[in-house]
C-alpha cells in the first residue's frame, strides 16, 4: 500500500523490493545494535561475578578464621570446666575422708 502514496508529488513509488531492502537494513541495525548491548552485558556481569566471587571467597576465610578462634576458646572453656569439675570431686573427696 505504501507504493501507491509517495512522500512528495516529485518521488518516486515506493517498490516491494525497495521495502524489502529497507527492512532488510534497518533489521541489521537492530540486529547489530543488540547484538552489542547483549556483548556489554555480559562483559559486565562477567565482571561483577568475578567481583562477587572473590569477594565470597575473602568473606569464607575471614568466616573459617572466627570459626578458628571460637573452637580454640571453646576447648579452653571445656577443659576449665573439666579441671574445676575434678578439683571440686578432689576436693569433697577428701572431706568425706576427713569427717569419716
Amino acid at each position: 500500500m505504501l507504493s501507491y502514496f509517495p512522500a512528495r508529488d516529485t518521488e518516486e513509488p515506493v517498490t516491494k523490493n525497495d521495502l524489502r531492502t529497507e527492512s532488510a537494513a534497518l533489521r541489521l541495525e537492530v540486529d547489530t545494535i543488540i547484538r552489542s548491548e547483549c556483548d556489554k552485558v555480559r562483559t559486565e556481569l562477567k565482571s561483577d561475578i568475578a567481583d562477587l566471587r572473590t569477594e565470597s571467597k575473602s568473606d569464607i576465610a575471614a568466616l573459617r578464621g572466627e570459626i578458628g578462634e571460637l573452637r580454640s576458646d571453646m576447648n579452653q572453656l571445656v577443659y576449665w570446666v573439666i579441671g574445676t569439675g575434678l578439683a571440686c570431686t578432689g576436693l569433697l573427696s577428701g572431706l568425706i575422708v576427713v569427717v569419716h
